[in-house]
């Protein structure tokens, strides 16, 4: 049975009671797709049979335009709402299936070109989904930049840093944010339209210039340090960024800058502190590395600023002191410190040593981690010279002083004490043969002789606290024990003397004399100074030290008083002449107190040397 179609007369003819034409019936967006359908119509149905000119497109249209009114268009015409091209499909269609479909024929004459016109029907669907999901991805697009924009907006004006967008040309202001205006002191109005040379906010007029050279030259500028005239004519120091826009084809210059004028004033202040010709100050880095010196810390070592820049302290420090100020310095990188004090000894350029104290302290980031290190560094080279000249004049005093208690006591002991015994003698002869003398005059003689003896005992006493001749003849053992033995009887402190490690061997004279000294000046202090009853003195002996300690068990030690008052006992020279003596042969003196007494302890390094009577003098 054969179908009808409505077909309009003619392509800008009415159809349906419509007037109709391509530019009318097509909107933008359809074009492509019926450009898309008329090709499918051709394909699908060029020609009705092979070589008949009947069946070409002009004879097909006028074909169409006699059977036109052979259809009733409002009854059986239900294209009347779809577009020409649709309808011209729908003809040729039909047309087809009047003249071939019929004719199994037609398939196998036309089977590619009707597979040909439902893939190009299938690429439309894809490509007009393509075009929705394209749309819509374009509005997505859109709407983010919208937001985007108004995100920025939003960042630009309430930025705490001053930004301002100029014109790259002529600089002119476009743009300003609130910062910029209480920064600059200037109104929004007064500001955009105006040229920063208008406003004349630069230091100088070529600083723009300039500016804008360097940025040309790489596209941006990073961290440029910049000075602002605000309205009042005062200067704000800036660090700045500018980034270079392009808005609707002009080119333009972002400028984003933080106000540092507090900051470069204090740099400034800190600057004329660092440079005074006081003391060697350095900033280190926690590598070891020099940063910054001041032009003392220069001359102090023999170097230019340059040089020890490019050095790292540990390359102008004493061999012997690096370690120790490495483990200060890893304490305070630690955290156990915030900084240390040092006597540090530095090496000249030209080899000499300089004596130093040394104070460091750190300056820490947010995350607690060292930024840097402030150093100031102080010559007591002087000093030094001057302490060790006083070290070796008291060394020599001591040793002068030592020499001469040993001639007077040896003079008293020979010289006085012999004469004194002499008279004793010579006056008990007297009073065996005065039995004549009256009673008065045998109690003067009596007198006489107790007063001598009396005499002689102090003598002898002081003879041996001056210079023990024991310590000489028998060594520091046996004296201490001679010593200890008469203090108690002479004070009434019991004291104990324990000694461990005692091989035979002596120890150098130096040694042995100093020590002595030690327990006088304790056993001194002991009697002088405290309620204590009772003390304890050990002596211990290694293979290459020997310690001596002296404890008491009473309160109020003075530790530091000299002890040459009245008594034969005090005749030293007290605690600190003890351990100055002490330090000059390598040891050390030490002095504890607590509630429940006192111990001092000597310790001194030694070699044992085997004693020879003979060699004493």
């Amino acid at each position: 049975m054969r179908r009808y179609l409505p077909v309009p007369q003619d392509i800008d003819g009415p159809v349906g009671g419509f007037r109709l034409s391509p530019q009318a019936l097509l909107r933008p967006s359809q074009r492509s797709r019926c450009a898309i359908w008329l090709v499918s119509v051709f394909l699908l149905v060029p020609t009705l049979s092979h070589g008949q000119d009947k069946h070409s497109p002009n004879v097909f249209l006028s074909s169409v335009a006699e059977q036109r009114s052979q259809f009733d268009l409002q009854v059986h015409n239900p294209f009347r709402e779809c577009t020409p091209a649709i309808a011209l499909v729908a003809l040729r269609f039909d047309l087809a299936w009047d003249k071939g479909f019929t004719d199994f024929t037609f398939l196998e004459t036309y089977k590619g070109r009707i597979l040909a016109a439902v893939g190009l029907c299938l690429l439309q669907f894809v490509f007009i989904g393509y075009l929705l999901i394209e749309r819509s991805r374009r509005r997505a697009a859109n709407e983010r930049l919208l937001a985007s924009r108004a995100q920025l907006a939003k960042t630009f004006q309430f930025n705490p840093q001053p930004m301002s967008l100029t014109t790259q040309l002529d600089g002119r202001y476009l743009d300003v944010n609130e910062s910029f205006l209480r920064m600059s002191g200037y109104t929004k109005e007064e500001v955009i339209g105006r040229t920063s040379t208008e406003l004349n906010i630069w230091d100088t007029p070529g600083t723009r210039h300039e500016l804008v050279k360097r940025v040309a030259e790489r596209g941006s500028l990073r961290n440029t340090e910049t000075r602002f005239r605000t309205k009042t004519g005062a200067f704000r120091t800036l660090f700045s960024s500018i980034e270079t826009l392009n808005i609707d084809g002009e080119p333009c210059l972002l400028f984003a800058s933080s106000d540092i004028t507090e900051r470069k004033l204090a740099e400034d202040r800190f600057r004329r502190f660092f440079d005074l010709p006081l003391v060697g100050m350095a900033i280190t880095s926690p590598t070891r590395r020099f940063l910054i010196v001041n032009q003392t810390l220069c001359q102090m070592l023999g170097y230019s600023p340059e040089e020890l820049t490019q050095m790292s302290w540990t390359e102008v420090t004493h061999p012997d002191d690096i370690a120790e100020n490495v483990r200060l310095l890893d304490e305070t990188i630690r955290g156990e410190t915030e900084g240390y004090m040092m006597d540090k000894r530095f090496i000249h350029r030209d080899g000499r040593i300089i004596y130093t104290s040394l104070s460091a302290r750190c300056v820490r980031d947010e995350d607690g981690s060292i930024d840097q290190l402030v150093l100031i560094v102080q010559d007591i080279t002087e000093r030094k010279q001057a302490e060790q000249w006083l070290s070796e004049l008291t060394g020599r005093l001591l040793r002068y002083q030592d020499e001469e208690r040993r001639r007077i006591a040896r003079e008293l002991h020979d010289g006085t004490a012999q004469g004194i015994g002499v008279i004793l003698l010579n006056l008990a002869r007297v009073k065996r043969a005065a039995a004549s003398l009256d009673a008065g005059s045998q109690d003067r003689l009596t007198e006489c002789i107790t007063l001598g003896e009396e005499a002689l005992k102090d003598i002898r006493t002081l003879s041996y606290v001056l210079h023990p001749p024991l310590l000489d003849q028998a060594g520091l053992s046996t004296a201490l024990h001679w010593y200890v033995k008469g203090f108690s009887e002479r004070s009434g402190v019991k004291v104990d003397f324990v000694e461990v490690g005692d091989d035979g061997h002596r120890m150098p004279p130096d040694v042995e004399y100093s020590l002595f000294r030690v327990v006088q000046e304790c056993l001194t202090n002991i009697r002088r100074h405290t309620n204590s009853e009772t003390a304890t003195i050990s002596l211990t002996r290694t293979s290459d030290t020997v310690i001596l300690q002296v404890q008491d068990f009473g309160t109020h030690l003075e530790v530091e008083t000299r002890c040459n008052g009245e008594g034969i006992e005090g005749l030293g020279v007290g605690i600190p002449g003890m351990r100055h003596r002490l330090r000059q042969l390598g040891g050390d003196l030490e002095v504890k107190t607590t509630t429940q007494g006192t111990t001092v302890t000597a310790t001194v390094p030694v070699k044992w040397v085997n004693y020879d009577p003979n060699t004493v003098s």
